[in-house]
């Protein structure tokens, strides 16, 4: 995620699963949810490019909803970063047009949606006020345009990014940064009791300081493995790592990269279905056209 807010920044300084589907009736076990038999996944599949939302700006920052058919995701058009939402009827079927939210942009580097499963709360990230940070917006119902987004009051004291929600709405992950010269830096959790509370400041999740600076998280729905990009302790491009842990609540341990899926190159953003089988992350590989989207599989076993 780094070099997009790095621009943003540099211009204000001038101036239920639903039916059925080909992936998502496989049983689901750790990274799915409620399941008739546990799962033994398969290895990640070679990623493949989403060339239908392949542009010749940056696609980056993508998070899969709950529904496992709405895609999140950012474009760094026309010198500013925006917030897109893209969907497809079916696992088995491209997306469609991806449309702009414009509601909550204002050409400061608006970045990273995670939403509630209901898709009536969304927090972002956007350095609107010099320094980014989080930011909330909310909805009656889906049908309808955001509204006016506030910040997260506080996680707006330091630069923070990289929010992900958990399933039940009460548990925000998030990362700390220290713009420019580092957009990762440590992953923090906070909770609240409800979801009419604010959050409040987070702690420090350990057992991830194997992938050095780190940032951008994801959890598996069953909340035992944590995703997000990270440095490595060589520093360079940014990669994507895992860790896990026994039960929830409990601290990660093995963080390791996921060695199958990096290549040389930029790997970044990353965001799992609700079943475990579906990997979404933002790479500059071959032939991305800067920075694109790419999703890789796997099956259950």
């Amino acid at each position: 995620m780094t070099a997009r807010l790095a621009v943003a920044l540099a211009l204000l300084s001038s101036c239920g699963r639903i039916d059925f589907d080909a992936i998502g009736d496989a049983r689901r076990g750790d990274g799915g949810g409620p399941s008739d038999a546990p799962c033994t996944f398969g290895p990640w599949g070679a990623p493949t490019r989403i060339a239908e939302l392949a542009t010749a700006q940056d696609e980056y920052g993508a998070q899969i909803l709950s529904d496992n058919l709405t895609l999140y995701f950012d474009r760094h058009a026309t010198g500013v970063d925006e917030i897109f939402v893209a969907q497809r009827p079916d696992r088995a079927s491209p997306f469609g047009t991806a449309k702009p939210l414009a509601e909550l942009g204002t050409n400061n580097g608006e970045c990273c949606a995670t939403l509630t499963p209901d898709q009536l709360e969304l927090y972002f990230e956007s350095a609107r006020s010099g320094t980014p940070c989080l930011y909330r917006a909310d909805r009656a119902s889906t049908g309808m345009s955001w509204n006016a987004p506030t910040p997260v009051a506080a996680l707006c004291a330091s630069a923070t990014e990289g929010a992900y929600l958990t399933q039940d709405g009460l548990t925000l992950y998030y990362n700390t940064a220290t713009p420019p010269t580092d957009y990762e830096g440590a992953i923090f959790v906070t909770t609240r009791g409800m979801r009419s509370d604010a959050f409040g400041v987070g702690q420090a999740v350990t057992g991830l300081a194997a992938a050095g600076t780190s940032g951008y998280p994801a959890l598996s729905s069953d909340e035992l493995t944590i995703y997000f990009e990270g440095h490595g302790s060589g520093g360079g491009p940014t990669h994507l790592w895992q860790a896990t842990r026994g039960t929830s609540g409990a601290d990660f341990t093995s963080a390791a990269q996921i060695t199958v899926i990096n290549s040389s190159a930029s790997e970044q953003d990353i965001s799992i279905t609700t079943d475990g089988l579906e990997l979404f992350f933002a790479s500059t590989r071959p032939p991305s056209m800067g920075e694109d989207l790419w999703v890789a599989t796997r099956s259950c076993q």
